[in-house]
């Protein structure tokens, strides 16, 4: 769901506006926040036989765009964001087959909750830039997934809660105070509706936000950015990758790339994505052919949080600090 909506966030901006010095921040803290929530999905994803290495190159995607889309033509920039998308819409669209024990391709809950954030955000941008034809073809799509997730919840062994997304506001009275609040709807529906029948969300459970306040779009029908209310976050210092970190998985010794001990790999590059340090890499054994990937997201210059995955399949998460 937070995925979909800071991609439909994003492709609403493009589609109304272009990609503009104005809006370039606010388009690159969506990519972020979207990379934010198809990492945290990352570990979550069972295996075998379900493979996240789909999920890991739609992140690299989204990486990728982000790099080279300032100034980008608006059509093409359209484009990038439809495919990575397409591709991520994609990857969620594969479930095991109870009849033929194998993965297959086909309708899942996962994603029309995707297609509904995807398009709740197309028409939050559109509507609140006053671009009034995209708001109501984003609007009615999202109506269309909503009815095609219960449908499909019908014949999947899979959780859609179709008539809580129904009572959104913004699917009766379409105003920016509605999508507002509707925001909060579908993300609360989305937590709780993943949940089992008869169990209830832990009220000790945070449930999570699409974006931080300050990547919200702006609710006033302009094409200025959104006012950033004093919470822009500050740029991410370099970390110091000199020495040898802790992790939960052993010492990391950056330049030597190996972690633990000398038979374990490491390697990789640390990049800067919209304020935020990056490790982009992967870990293998010299004694085996055991391997993976690993994405690293400096939260300040002396932690990390991450995940890796093994021979694309799941893998679990990652996280280390410097030294004192």
């Amino acid at each position: 769901m937070n995925a979909g909506i800071n991609l439909g966030w994003t492709s609403g901006i493009i589609e109304t506006e272009g990609v503009t010095a104005e809006n370039i921040d606010q388009i690159g803290a969506n990519l972020a926040n979207a990379t934010a929530a198809i990492t945290a999905l990352v570990p979550l994803i069972a295996s075998p036989p379900y493979d996240t290495d789909s999920f890991v190159k739609v992140n690299e995607e989204i990486n990728r765009l982000s790099g080279k889309i300032g100034g980008m033509p608006r059509d093409k920039a359209a484009h990038e964001i439809s495919a990575i998308y397409r591709r991520l819409q994609s990857a969620l669209r594969v479930y095991l087959s109870a009849r033929t024990r194998k993965l297959t391709q086909g309708g899942t809950c996962d994603a029309s909750t995707l297609d509904v954030g995807y398009y709740f955000g197309r028409g939050h941008t559109a509507l609140q830039r006053g671009n009034l034809t995209l708001e109501r073809k984003s609007r009615e799509t999202m109506m269309h997934s909503i009815h095609t997730g219960a449908e499909i919840a019908k014949s999947r062994p899979c959780v859609f809660p179709s008539d809580q997304y129904l009572s959104a506001p913004v699917l009766d009275t379409p105003t920016v105070a509605t999508y507002a609040s509707s925001l909060t709807v579908i993300q609360n529906v989305a937590a709780v509706g993943t949940l089992p029948a008869g169990v209830a969300l832990d009220p000790a459970v945070k449930i999570p936000t699409a974006v931080a306040p300050s990547s919200v779009p702006t609710t006033t029908l302009t094409t200025s950015p959104p006012p950033d209310n004093g919470k822009t976050p500050r740029p991410v210092v370099r970390p110091d990758l000199s020495k040898p970190w802790s992790s939960t998985w052993g010492n990391i010794h950056w330049g030597e790339n190996y972690y633990g001990t000398k038979s374990k790999t490491l390697t990789g590059k640390l990049v800067k994505i919209n304020n935020r340090w990056v490790f982009f890499g992967r870990w293998g054994r010299t004694s085996s052919d055991r391997s993976g990937q690993v994405m690293f997201t400096f939260t300040s210059p002396t932690s990390f949080e991450g995940y890796y995955t093994e021979n694309s399949k799941k893998g679990g998460s990652w996280r280390g600090a410097a030294p004192d």
